[in-house]
């Protein structure tokens, strides 16, 4: 190819229980035909080696995230996905004051799931936060910074260590009339990612009470 090509080296998954048929004459055809399609889509890359490694092919396509945007029934959706929740469900949404999902969340709590919830310590969630902490794993998360009116802002939802439900959307009356958006993503790579940063900020909490 043109000198001018960047040169690059692939990697390809195989799949383990065909992986020792793979010998020097595969691999030197499939370096031709991938070089060709390179060529013909002028991508600007040559690729120059290729190294083939065993691999489970279903647990990569299945760390592929699928996405869904909404704009509108956000809360529906929201109500959907802890509906179909299994084993856990980990919250940190700034406000939280509809008592539709606080009633999900304790029969979901019934049904054995584990369950947490952070919120911020504000007026708008006393009025609520009472109630809902006599029946359900709820922590509020305090104001910080220089002039202590910093806030936890996230709106993300944990679900199965498998799926997020995040975006604008406060678990509120009010946000129910804003336009506000909610994305569901499913993919246990953002799931882990969004966890990491939970078990920061409960952890957080605990030692701020200490």
């Amino acid at each position: 190819m043109d000198g001018g090509y960047a040169k690059a080296n692939a990697i390809i998954t195989i799949p383990t229980d065909v992986f020792d048929i793979v010998n020097d004459n595969v691999t030197k055809n499939l370096c031709i035909a991938i070089d060709k399609i390179l060529q013909s889509t002028d991508c600007g890359l040559e690729i120059i080696s290729l190294e083939f490694v065993p691999g489970n092919i279903s647990q990569i396509e299945d760390d592929i995230p699928e996405l869904e945007v909404l704009f509108e029934e956000q809360k529906n959706k929201i109500i959907k996905e802890i509906t179909d929740a299994k084993f856990s469900i980990w919250i940190a949404v700034a406000w939280f004051t509809l008592d539709e999902i606080y009633k999900l969340l304790i029969q979901k709590r019934k049904e054995g799931l584990n369950i947490r919830i952070i919120i911020i310590d504000d007026e708008i969630n006393r009025c609520k936060y009472e109630q809902y902490k006599s029946s359900l794993n709820i922590l509020c998360y305090p104001k910080f910074g220089a002039y202590n009116n910093n806030l936890m802002h996230h709106k993300f939802c944990i679900i199965d260590l498998d799926k997020v439900v995040h975006g604008s959307f406060n678990w509120s009356k009010k946000a129910e009339y804003n336009k506000e958006t909610v994305e569901v993503v499913k993919s246990r790579k953002s799931a882990e990612d969004f966890a990491e940063q939970f078990k920061k900020l409960y952890l957080e909490i605990l030692n701020h009470k200490q």
